[in-house]
């Protein structure tokens, strides 16, 4: 006769197991505790998300002067009229402003799965807080942007 399985019984209280944390409620040996997927999924975001916004800063201005004609002071910011949107630097400027967008709303969602990387249980931490805090510090960064910009824009 062979040993039933019993699931109301937690290893290593029936004699059977070893007692050991890394087994299941089953009684079944577990796999090593795996990183988080959240917390990958977070980190990955922060790479990409770091990287465009690396990339948009660097290759931003390089995209914009090199559009023939751009003059800035062409145009009034009072006066929408004399934006030309099939300009070249126009269009770059729109892209870029919207790559800009898309990073942070990214970043946003990567904090988000960083956190909840963090909290899960049985799952390993370390690309879930690498996640959080590089998403976090894009997330500081924009809004330090934001507070200089109302500033600056109160002292004209």
């Amino acid at each position: 006769m062979g040993v039933r399985y019993c699931p109301t019984l937690r290893a290593g209280t029936d004699g059977g197991g070893s007692g050991r944390k890394d087994e299941m409620e089953h009684g079944e040996v577990g796999r090593e505790n795996k990183h988080s997927r959240m917390g990958i999924a977070s980190f990955v975001i922060s790479i990409l998300v770091v990287v465009t916004i690396l990339a948009l800063v660097v290759g931003g201005p390089l995209l914009i002067s090199s559009s023939e004609g751009f003059d800035p002071q062409s145009f009034d910011p009072a006066d929408p009229q004399s934006i030309d949107p099939s300009d070249p630097a126009i269009i770059a400027i729109q892209i870029l402003g919207l790559g800009f967008i898309v990073g942070v709303l990214s970043s946003f969602v990567g904090l988000g799965l960083g956190i909840a990387g963090m909290v899960q249980r049985r799952r390993k931490r370390l690309f879930a807080v690498i996640g959080a805090v590089l998403n976090g510090l894009v997330v500081l960064g924009v809004i330090a942007l934001v507070v200089l910009s109302i500033g600056l824009a109160g002292s004209v």
